[in-house]
């Protein structure tokens, strides 16, 4: 297993980066793959530290902001759909780490986003199913 060179700063989210780092390593995912969640992180880090976002205070319109913000003065062939999903994807699952590791405040129960039904069905795939919450 061989975790990316990780150069980063020391605001709060540098040390949860160097997680990710390794946790991608962890998870085989391909060198250039690692490369490219890397670069989006760190661009997150770069404009979370300058908006002074709490570690503990991140959550997906955070992240959505930075999409925009970082797509927002270029050209794109396609309206910039491709450059945002390539930008959001690995800050998700960036989020999602930091919440597996309780540095990050839980997301919002499922009942609050989706409605009680669906929000039955995903406690009973956990429960019954056994499938986790990166499955759901």
């Amino acid at each position: 297993m061989s975790v990316p060179r990780f150069e980063s700063g020391t605001s709060p989210l540098a040390l949860a980066l160097r997680r990710f780092a390794r946790r991608l390593a962890e998870r085989e995912y391909t060198p250039k793959t690692q490369e490219h969640y890397l670069w989006c992180a760190r661009g997150f880090e770069r404009f979370a530290a300058k908006r002074g976002i709490e570690l503990r205070d991140l959550r997906e319109d955070h992240i959505e902001a930075f999409v925009r913000a970082d797509t927002a003065d270029r050209r794109w062939d396609d309206g910039g759909q491709d450059a945002r999903r390539d930008r959001r994807n690995p800050l998700r699952k960036l989020l999602a780490v930091l919440r597996d590791e309780g540095v990050v405040s839980p997301a919002p129960r499922a009942v609050e986003v989706l409605g009680p039904r669906v929000a039955d069905y995903l406690d009973f795939a956990r429960e019954h199913l056994g499938l986790s919450e990166s499955t759901l």
